[in-house]
């Protein structure tokens, strides 16, 4: 019989012969514990209280001017907060996606809003057209494939990549005459990606 069991069975045999001592103790440490739970939530209420009547004794002091205006402020902040948190209510029945991570919400939104997912169609047909007229035929998926493997670093912060931050990238932004080749694609993290946009390259 191994050691851990000995002590298992010498411990469950204890257990047994002592289960009223353990069950008392056990009382007397909660009683104990509930006990100064309710003592330091008695002292956070008395400081609590303390400081409100500071702040009310402050506000006598102050001018009938000044307190009208401190009530103003705070009714109009009180205001703005129930206006932002109707608007944001609002927003959510109109819109799911609102209020969602980057990512999902633009998944959701281009499932559900029609205008939407006729203009990313319409964005991603004029961006493929425009790459192709730029091709040089240099580019094949083989070629792409060996520089993704290759690269371990981004070209523009020179920090390491990995599988999930990686994206191609254009030196020279199409849009800006620069050619769909493979002297001209460079892998970058996708943030790197799209804090460029379609401005030149900035080497770190």
């Amino acid at each position: 019989m191994k050691q851990s069991e000995k002590r298992r069975a010498s411990n469950a045999a204890y257990r047994e012969r002592n289960r009223a001592r353990i069950r008392e103790r056990q009382r007397g440490e909660h009683a104990a514990h509930y006990a100064r739970r309710k003592a330091r939530a008695a002292e956070q209420h008395s400081s609590y209280a303390g400081l409100r009547e500071v702040e009310r004794r402050r506000a006598g002091q102050l001018p009938k001017d000044a307190r009208n205006k401190i009530r103003k402020a705070k009714t109009q902040q009180r205001r703005a907060a129930e206006r932002a948190s109707a608007l944001v209510k609002r927003e959510a029945k109109r819109k799911p996606w609102f209020g969602l991570p980057p990512a999902e919400r633009l998944r959701m939104r281009y499932r559900l809003d029609p205008d939407y997912r006729r203009a990313s169609i319409l964005k991603a047909f004029v961006r493929k057209k425009r790459t192709r007229a730029a091709a040089d035929g240099s580019v094949t998926p083989a070629r792409l494939r060996d520089l993704w493997a290759r690269t371990t670093v981004c070209y523009l912060c020179k920090r390491r990549l990995s599988e999930k931050t990686k994206s191609f990238d254009h030196c020279v932004a199409i849009t800006d005459g620069g050619a769909h080749s493979m002297s001209n694609l460079a892998v970058v993290h996708l943030k790197c990606n799209l804090a460029k946009s379609a401005k030149r390259m900035v080497i770190v």
